[in-house]
């Protein structure tokens, strides 16, 4: 099968078009193109936002878990006095705490992990108590006695001194307060 020279000139005047026509499909193509583009972007930004959004989310559900863990921590300000308490009460009430001195004489030592061991003596010895009232005055602490210790987490009480509640990690999470730096 033979195509002649007319055949193939005949097909090309079929496929070619004047200039008025090129310029509008080509303007047409364009805003389709342009279109597509747009919605593109679109959703380009809504993904981005949706993201966005779900990383914030994400952020503050870890802050606040961090916050109700007690993962937030810092060092007590003032290194010379310290608290036992017998409840998760924050009040100053002398029933429902016992006062004592911590740190050494230069002001640096470890002063939440004394205050830890001396209050496991306070609740050893029976001064401590979780039932009412928690403090026994009449009692004198002794490193040998055998009352039940629950645990004991350290925190900074608004005045920024040590305050050693009875509880896990969470109990100054729940106070609004911040673990002391142990």
């Amino acid at each position: 099968m033979s195509t002649s020279f007319d055949d193939i000139a005949l097909q090309q005047q079929r496929y070619t078009m004047d200039s008025e026509e090129a310029a509008r499909q080509r303007a047409v193509l364009m805003a389709m193109v342009a279109g597509e583009s747009t919605l593109l972007r679109r959703g380009r930004r809504r993904r981005s936002l949706v993201i966005a959004v779900a990383v914030a989310g994400i952020g503050l559900a870890g802050v606040g878990t961090a916050a109700a863990l007690g993962v937030f921590s810092e060092k007590p300000a003032d290194r010379s006095i310290a608290y036992c308490y017998g409840s998760t009460d924050l009040s100053e009430d002398a029933s429902n705490r016992v006062e004592f001195a911590v740190g050494d004489a230069s002001g640096t030592g470890d002063a939440a992990a004394q205050g830890l061991e001396i209050c496991a003596i306070y609740w050893k010895s029976g001064v401590l108590s979780l039932e009412s009232p928690t403090i026994d005055p009449t009692i004198i602490a002794d490193p040998g006695g055998n009352a039940p210790v629950p645990p004991l987490t350290a925190c900074i009480i608004p005045s920024g001194q040590l305050a050693v509640f009875p509880g896990g990690n969470a109990v100054c999470g729940s106070l609004g307060l911040p673990n002391a730096e142990v």
